[in-house]
């Protein structure tokens, strides 16, 4: 996120919001809010995880959604799970009444991948159960489930055609 926001490489050990915390980049959260939009990040792990809510008002974040602003009735891995958090961050996102930018970061596609096994639905050579491969693969396949579902309620919501996705 730091790189795409900043066209920067961020550091190589640790984490660049810790170790240039209040760094100000002049990236594209400012030159949104310039342009008159509210910039708005989510993120489904705790706030304080690489120093995120420290250092998001220097990238120039107005606002910070994070674990303790979702319900998590079914985590994944480091916390809310892709279709929760997609669902219920649309549902913030519906309330904004000016232009917006919103930078959403997934966890249930993060290492080390592992997915319930009542969310696995891809089947699986016997030669890969119980690899990362199998792990990565079902993980993934969760989180473009949670993708398409995100673009049906953007649609719903009437969000979709104003947006850019990427």
């Amino acid at each position: 996120e730091f790189s795409t926001h900043n066209s920067l490489y961020p550091v190589l050990r640790g984490s660049v919001y810790s170790e240039y915390e209040s760094n100000t980049y002049y990236g594209l959260p400012w030159i949104l809010k310039e342009s008159g939009y509210k910039t708005i990040a989510f993120h489904g792990n705790e706030a304080d995880f690489w120093n995120r809510e420290a250092a998001y008002p220097y990238q120039g974040i107005d606002k910070f959604y994070s674990m303790k602003d979702f319900k998590t009735k079914d985590p994944i891995g480091y916390g809310v799970n892709d279709k929760e958090f997609f669902k219920q961050s649309v549902n913030y996102l519906k309330q904004e009444k000016e232009l917006f930018y919103s930078f959403l970061v997934t966890l249930t596609s993060h290492h080390p991948f592992v997915i319930p096994e009542k969310y696995q639905k891809i089947r699986i050579k016997p030669e890969h159960k119980g690899t990362l491969f199998e792990d990565y693969i079902q993980s993934i396949h969760f989180t473009d489930e949670a993708l398409g579902e995100l673009i049906e309620k953007l649609k719903a919501e009437g969000l979709y055609e104003n947006s850019i996705i990427t």
